[in-house]
Parts: C-alpha cells; structure tokens; sequence
C-alpha cells in the first residue's frame, strides 16, 4: 500500500477528535491493519461509553423508560413538577431515595437538559418550551 498523505486523505463522516482520526487513519498501512480498523475501534469505544454513561443516569434511564412504555405513540408534555410526579410514581423506591435521584423540581430540569444528549441517541427528543404561565418539556420518540 502506498503512503497515505494527511492533508489529501478524505474520511466521509470525520469523528470527534478528527485530526486524532486522520492521524490514526493515515498511520493504518505502517501499523498493519486493515482499512477502517481504526474509525470501526473507536466508533464502538464510543458507543461503549455512552451505553455506560446512559445507564449510569437515573433520570435518563427513566425517562427513556416512561416515553417507551405510555407516551410511544403522542410523546408526553408537562411541567417539570408533573413529569417529577410522574416518574416518581414509575421508579423503584430504592433509586427514588438515592442521592442521584432528583428531589427538587429544579434539579430535575437540570437533569433533563443533562439527559437530553443520551436520549436523543436512544430515539428520545428533548424539547423545553415556555408559555405564557409555566415552562413546559416535551418528550416524544423520534421517527
């Protein structure tokens, strides 16, 4: 195989830490591997560490939970102190008394808008609104 130049070299979808990819990308012939080794190692790391972080998050874990078992088809809308209601009554007791577990309704929108990247990835969207009289959260399934 012939020497692979890095400022010439395309990558269809670059990565986080793209100049780290090209890098990696480029130094694949020198290092014996087969093309795509690396973007197919470092595309399962990161699935791997957001699996764990996702399940990791007790507010993410359920929301997920509450969207995909009553709200799948018309997503669910309310106040932050309903939707704390709401999962507090869906959640085992023993992580609703954890210290992870939100207690207050602020912190469970600053959870919320913590969790909303790692539901976007599991089909989840994360929408906040303000109306005239109450902040509203949106949660539907994508797709």
């Amino acid at each position: 195989m012939g020497a692979v130049h890095i400022d010439t070299m395309r990558i269809d979808k670059l990565p986080r830490m793209a100049d780290f990819a090209k890098l990696m990308v480029a130094t694949e012939p020198g290092l014996g591997w087969e093309e795509g080794t690396f973007l197919r190692a470092y595309g399962e790391n990161r699935r791997q560490a957001t699996e764990a972080v996702f399940e990791a998050d007790p507010v993410a874990e359920a929301i997920r939970d509450f969207v995909t078992t009553k709200h799948l088809e018309a997503g669910w809308q309310g106040t932050a102190t309903e939707l704390l209601a709401e999962l507090n009554q869906a959640i085992a007791e023993d992580v609703r008394k954890s210290r992870f577990w939100p207690q207050k309704v602020n912190a469970l929108g600053n959870a919320v808008d913590r969790a909303a990247p790692l539901l976007r990835q599991k089909g989840i969207n994360v929408t906040k609104r303000a109306t005239g009289r109450e902040r509203l959260i949106i949660l539907t399934a994508a797709g």
